[in-house]
């Protein structure tokens, strides 16, 4: 199962793990996509910060089983690291700015018994609840309660053959200044110690960032985790009068190894950090070979 986490500041296309490039004009009736390589991008060893802290997570709640989901999730992750969480309730309007007494008690209640919970997990717990956007409230709340993470729930599948999630979860994911780790609604009850980290790379500092990102979520126990690291390239392909041929610049299994080698050299502080890393590299559509090597080495994200 793929649950997906975004880094602010990257662009939609984070997931993908193919070198994306314009497309190079040949002639006027020939177009050539470029491949991977040339024009591999340089890979450089993960420059990985002497602490990844994860002190607080801000979980966004509305009573939903997609929320309930997400503050399953939570409760582990928080529990894994150490953390603590605070839980955000959002009243949308944009009419009001404050609600009827008789709303307020409810609302209060209801987050009590949802704080009831997570404590008895034994995870450091607080609540809170605005009236406005629920997207531009939760964002709003990062910098207020220093979350280093954002959870939420998605409304849809998120596995990338249907990817929906949701439009204020993706307005959060655009807007984050943080991390945000939402949960399909399929997830609820099935959650359980995040192990194993599919990490997909393009060799990109987006993509590189979100590896980081990922380590987050890690045990402290790093014998206790392992990172898959996974790269999907296509070979060059040649358009003409609407046909597609593929053209081998460079022999596809000297492709693969320069992958490869590329892998080995990103993945290097992190075995440094005794971190267990298996690299990938497959040649195939991106997204489908995201998903199926996430299935194949059974990824808790």
């Amino acid at each position: 199962d793929t649950r997906i986490e975004r880094t602010a500041g990257c662009p939609s296309s984070m997931t993908s793990a193919a070198h994306d490039g314009e497309h190079a004009v040949a002639d006027s009736e020939t177009r050539t996509t470029p491949a991977f390589p040339p024009g591999l991008p340089e890979s450089r060893p993960l420059e990985l910060p002497d602490h990844i802290e994860l002190s607080e997570i801000l979980v966004a709640v509305d009573g939903s089983p997609h929320a309930d989901a997400a503050l399953e999730w939570a409760i582990v992750v928080a529990s894994e690291r150490g953390a603590g969480t605070t839980l955000m309730h959002v009243i949308q309007s944009t009419t009001i700015t404050s609600l009827p007494l008789d709303m307020q008690s409810r609302i209060e209640r209801d987050l009590q018994g949802l704080e009831t919970r997570v404590r008895d997990a034994g995870v450091r717990v607080g609540s809170r609840y605005d009236v406005g956007l629920p997207w531009e409230c939760v964002v709003a709340a990062v910098s207020e309660v220093n979350a280093q993470l954002v959870v939420v729930g998605a409304r849809g599948r998120t596995a990338f053959s249907g990817l929906r999630i949701g439009s204020t979860a993706d307005r959060i994911i655009r807007t984050s200044p943080v991390p945000v780790l939402t949960v399909p609604p399929h997830e609820r009850g099935r959650h359980q110690p995040i192990r194993t980290i599919l990490a997909a790379t393009d060799f990109s500092d987006c993509s590189r960032q979100a590896l980081v990102e990922a380590l987050r979520l890690m045990p402290h126990e790093v014998d206790e985790s392992k990172i898959v690291v996974v790269h999907a390239w296509q070979p060059l392909v040649e358009y003409s009068f609407g046909a597609a041929e593929v053209i081998a610049v460079d022999p596809l299994d000297e492709t693969d190894e320069q992958v490869r080698d590329a892998l080995d050299r990103l993945a290097a502080p992190l075995r440094e950090r005794g971190y267990e890393v298996h690299t990938v590299s497959r040649q195939g559509y991106p997204a489908g070979v995201i998903e199926r090597e996430a299935k194949s080495v059974g990824a808790d994200l």
